[in-house]
């Protein structure tokens, strides 16, 4: 039995009923809420997170988009966002990465096919403020990376650069940086 849509192991549906009353229960709550970086400017209008900005399109049925837009994120959001937006009618889409293309993780594929639609990629930068002007995002301030050692996911940590800061300009950007249960 699947049961979509309610508060497990909330009042309507404790854990120690669930448990009584069988054999496994599986709990899958996804990750919908974004993790975006408390940057200065994230709150410019223009910038928002990549996976509300792809529900809006399929079920909202969304079809405005900046001209230039900058997705941030290496991940599966991250480049359904480029290929959404260049489809939606952007002139320009770009793809910026923390890390090198060797440290994206997604199925073999999927970064070809965005680098196959004419979607390049910015790497080893990593945003620090969005910048705008009457409350609109104009441009992206961005700092260049180094691969350090490997973290956690076994990854090589992105170092900082001082002295690396440059400017992008965007007029709609999808912070694709992941996910967490909401």
């Amino acid at each position: 039995e699947i049961r979509c849509g309610v508060d497990g192991g909330g009042a309507g549906l404790p854990l120690e009923r669930l448990a009584e009353e069988h054999d496994a229960v599986i709990l899958a709550a996804g990750a919908f809420r974004p993790t975006l970086p408390s940057l200065p400017g994230a709150d410019l209008e223009g910038v928002e997170a990549g996976l509300p900005f792809l529900s809006s399109v399929n079920e909202g049925g969304r079809t405005a988009v900046g001209r230039r837009v900058v997705v941030i994120g290496g991940g599966f959001t991250a480049m359904d966002c480029a290929r959404v937006a260049l489809r939606l009618g952007a002139d320009s889409v770009k793809v910026c990465y923390r890390r090198s293309l060797d440290e994206i993780v997604v199925t073999p594929g999927e970064r070809e096919e965005v680098e196959y639609e004419g979607i390049p990629f910015e790497l080893q930068v990593t945003p620090i403020a969005y910048l705008g002007r009457a409350g609109r995002v104009e441009r992206i301030r961005f700092v260049r990376t180094r691969l350090g050692e490997p973290d956690t996911s076994g990854r090589r940590r992105p170092e900082i650069l001082p002295g690396s800061e440059f400017e992008m300009e965007a007029d709609h950007v999808l912070s694709a940086t992941g996910q967490t249960p909401d």
